[in-house]
């Protein structure tokens, strides 16, 4: 699996942006019966004051929808939880978790010094690249079957948890690598900057 992250917007310790990815060999397929959304493109927020990530991502045709959250809990720990969800069949209907997964990986070495860059850009960069390798173990609630918020349907019960082992490695990408993300975000053109708006209380609609 191959990720770029691209910042398009940033406001204090905030960084707004888009990722890519490809996914070369699919191992995140064993998780779970269909329910994991792994799209090519999700948006995601950094904040360098607490060093957390938040993610959030739609299934190709618009069927699911999942978010992420990613957070360093200790000095060679990270925690990651991951929600997917099934949007309403109908408008009005009601929307139904699918999977849940909560992972704990524990880096090999400590993380190094967090003395982030004042720049949100630097700092994000920064962190992107001092992830290292860890291990770990996930547990995964998989609520497909059920079909409910609960996992819950027509009486039927959800499946048990499950722990899977996890082995997480990340390192910078060679040259080729960007370039083939480069040219598949260009050529896709999922994001149209001119469109983008930041919240804030001076705007009060989006544009059309």
């Amino acid at each position: 699996m191959s990720s770029m992250h691209i910042p398009l917007h940033w406001e204090g310790t905030l960084v707004f942006g888009l990722s890519v990815t490809e996914y070369v060999l699919d191992r995140m397929a064993d998780l779970s019966t269909g329910a994991l959304v792994c799209p090519r493109y999700a948006r995601f927020v950094f904040d360098v004051e607490t060093s957390e990530f938040l993610i959030g991502c739609v299934q190709e045709g618009g069927g699911r929808v999942a978010f992420e959250h990613i957070s360093c809990t200790g000095v060679d720990e990270l925690t990651w939880i991951t929600a997917c969800y099934a949007r309403p069949v109908v408008p009005g209907g009601d929307t139904h978790l699918t999977l849940r997964t909560s992972t704990i990986l524990r880096r090999l070495e400590p993380f190094p010094a967090a003395d982030f860059p004042t720049d949100p850009l630097a700092a994000l960069r920064k962190a992107l690249l001092g992830l290292g390798t860890f291990g770990g173990a996930s547990v995964v609630d998989d609520l497909l079957g059920g079909g409910s918020v609960d996992g819950a349907a027509d009486g039927v019960p959800p499946p048990p948890s499950r722990m899977v082992p996890v082995v997480f490695e990340s390192e910078p990408s060679s040259f080729c690598v960007v370039e083939r993300l480069r040219r598949m975000a260009l050529a896709d053109q999922p994001v149209l900057p001119s469109r983008l708006v930041v919240w804030t209380d001076a705007v009060q609609t989006l544009p059309r």
